[in-house]
């Protein structure tokens, strides 16, 4: 972990499961990044989640699959907040 940091996923089938493991990646990198930044918006960190992850996962079906998810998961969290 650096600057406490989550750590990457290593697990990852690449099927798409409904419980992905980059999905719940990309929660906690939300979070990390909102307590680590007040002055970004959630949109802001939004975009460099989806950044960091589309950096991480090269297959472009994976990639289609979590950004649809990411999507929904920031709706859910605007909602919330």
């Amino acid at each position: 972990l650096q600057n406490g940091m989550p750590e990457e996923p290593t697990t990852c089938c690449m099927s798409g499961c409904a419980n992905c493991v980059w999905i719940e990646y990309a929660e906690k990198l939300t979070k990390y990044y909102l307590t680590k930044s007040k002055e970004f918006s959630s949109t802001n960190n939004f975009d460099k989640v989806k950044k960091h992850i589309l950096d991480k996962v090269l297959d472009s079906n994976m990639q289609a699959y979590l950004m649809m998810e990411l999507r929904i998961l920031e709706k859910k969290m605007k909602e919330n907040t």
